[in-house]
């Protein structure tokens, strides 16, 4: 069997499971893949504490604490932790306030995430008082949306 078999087979096998357990969309009930859905993106910046550095990169990446809240929740998709490439090791002081990181939490639809919200306030605001002090600066970015097939596959 050639490569492009087997990647084939590979890619069959996958579909069909897909197929045989479809994503249900946590507003509707309805089947994510039978209709059109826009992917709810929510961008924060931070600048982070030189001596909290580690530690607000466990919190806050993928794996992190928060990321770890979200997933008690439908329709949570996922969050991407980005550190500046143009100041990777300058750190924001008093005087100078550089945003060191991104962070984008990715849910399936805006209702999600307000019934995640909803369900989960108070384990959401425990999370923002014990990690407060690692940042000097936090700010919302916005919310956004994602065409199908533009930012998602």
């Amino acid at each position: 069997m050639g490569r492009a078999e087997a990647f084939r087979e590979v890619g069959e096998a996958i579909g069909s499971r897909r197929r045989e357990r479809p994503a249900y969309s946590c507003v509707s009930g309805v089947p994510s893949a039978l209709k059109l859905t826009f992917m709810h993106l929510i961008i924060w910046e931070f600048a982070v504490r030189e001596e909290h550095l580690e530690d607000f990169i466990r919190a806050y990446d993928a794996n992190g604490d928060w990321a770890k809240l979200f997933r008690l929740a439908e329709g949570y998709l996922g969050t991407q932790l980005l550190r500046s490439s143009q100041n990777p090791n300058v750190f924001p002081t008093v005087d100078f306030l550089t945003i060191d990181f991104l962070t984008i939490d990715r849910w399936e639809s805006a209702a999600c995430f307000e019934k995640f919200q909803q369900r989960f306030a108070t384990e959401y605001k425990k999370l923002d008082a014990r990690f407060e002090g690692y940042t000097l600066s936090e700010r919302k970015v916005g919310v956004f949306q994602d065409e199908p097939g533009i930012l998602s596959p």
